[in-house]
């Protein structure tokens, strides 16, 4: 507040993404209270920046929801990663990926596929996933199938975005554009979504595929995806 030279210059995507790494080099990696306190420092800090140029006029009105999503991206990103890292240490990875997220998509949908985010937007959702055999093992201490795997990284993202501390939720994420709504499985694999999307989705689900967009995870999955 007191920096006016930082206070009006929200920090592009870039920017965004090195200072966060910085921020979490700083948390140990199976810390998990520490990365959500961290993550929500992150953002309101961010967030407090765009609001600010946007009230002062330092920035275009038009280009806010950019900057506001660039902070969702960044931060989904990280708390991907840190997922991931978090599971693999207690049950190894799935056969064929390595020490980094491997085989798994976040896409954005709504608002923030859209890119059109606002302050107070939740995040619509859909985790995929892909492998060979959901019933093959992890390589840790205590494997699980690889269908668990996904499924449990899933859940771990979730909850960090919308646990609630005193700094409130990191974002409340809405995943109920997965196959089959709340009563679908919370990780899909893409065959399955495919499929689902083929011969069984509903005329909105394919109308909000327009603003599908993947923003976290395997590249080689996002090209699968689109």
């Amino acid at each position: 507040l007191l920096d006016t030279r930082s206070l009006y210059e929200p920090l592009q995507k870039q920017a965004l993404r090195e200072d966060l790494q910085r921020a979490l080099n700083k948390v140990d990696q199976q810390d998990g209270e520490q990365l959500m306190i961290a993550l929500r420092q992150f953002k309101h800090l961010n967030v407090l920046r765009v609001a600010a140029a946007d009230i002062m006029g330092a920035i275009p009105v038009m280009i806010v929801s950019d900057y506001l999503t660039w902070i969702a991206e960044a931060i989904l990103e990280q708390v991907l990663e840190r997922a991931w890292h978090m599971l693999a240490a207690k049950h190894g990875c799935p056969p064929g990926t390595g020490p980094g997220p491997a085989a798994f998509a976040v896409i954005a949908f709504g608002k923030f596929g859209g890119i059109e985010l606002g302050y107070g937007s939740d995040l619509d959702l859909v985790f995929l996933y892909d492998c060979a055999d959901g019933n093959a093992a992890t390589d840790g201490e205590k494997p699980i199938g690889t269908a668990q795997f996904y499924l449990r990284l899933g859940q771990k993202i979730r909850h960090i975005l919308d646990t609630k501390m005193l700094s409130g939720v990191l974002y409340e994420a809405d995943l109920r554009l997965r196959p089959n709504g709340d009563s679908g499985l919370l990780v899909t694999h893409i065959g399955h979504y495919e499929a689902y999307l083929r011969d069984e989705a509903w005329t909105w689900e394919h109308q909000a595929l327009v603003r599908g967009r993947f923003v976290a995870g395997d590249k080689h999955l996002k090209t699968d995806y689109e």
